[in-house]
């Protein structure tokens, strides 16, 4: 027995490992494979290689390959077209208990700014650095955005925003105080001051 409780300890700390490199080599293969056609549209939501299924609700985290994908495919759009794609009458509750059926649409959400901070982002993305904000709408929940183009001027905790964003997926996540935050994440090319 004492000969295999080395054994046993050196194969567990192996097998982490293993694991942990196993994971990264997956998450590369995928990718490779999921490289994502320039024409594509802004989310491919058809074939094998559709977005949905690599998008897990209820935490921070969007696979690379789609947020590059989306950030540039935002890039090269104009306002106006990505205006005519947009639908109104977002609701937070339905989309809270039903993430899927708005994810990958334009929605039209509005709201009392919060906070806009820059977020910069690794070397090889498409765009240098993003802006990313949170504005709370009358309804009260907080909505979290990344915008492509650098925001006018606002005055937080003053100014009303609108966004023709992309809903992605709802963000979950625990603040330092111990408070849970559940949110919509939109990406969207800019971020409009209403007068």
């Amino acid at each position: 027995m004492k000969r295999l409780l080395p054994l046993l300890l050196a194969a567990s700390c192996r097998t982490v490992e293993d694991d942990l490199e196993s994971i990264r080599a997956e998450r590369m293969r995928i990718e490779r494979r999921l490289q994502v056609a320039a024409d594509a549209p802004v989310w491919v939501s058809e074939g094998e290689n559709a977005f949905d299924q690599f998008v897990r609700d209820d935490d921070a985290q969007v696979p690379d390959f789609i947020y590059d994908h989306v950030a540039r495919r935002l890039g090269e759009r104009k306002d106006e077209s990505i205006r005519a794609e947009t639908r109104e009458g977002f609701d937070p509750a339905k989309c809270l208990a039903d993430p899927a059926a708005f994810r990958g649409r334009f929605w039209r959400v509005a709201g009392r700014i919060v906070r806009v901070w820059p977020e910069p982002l690794d070397a090889g993305a498409p765009v240098s650095r993003v802006f990313a904000g949170v504005f709370y709408p009358e309804k009260g929940f907080p909505v979290f955005f990344h915008v492509i183009e650098k925001p006018d001027a606002l005055e937080l905790l003053k100014d009303t925003v609108e966004i023709d964003g992309l809903f992605v997926k709802v963000i979950r996540y625990t603040t330092p105080s111990g408070r849970t935050v559940t949110a919509p994440f939109f990406m969207a090319r800019s971020v409009r001051r209403l007068m």
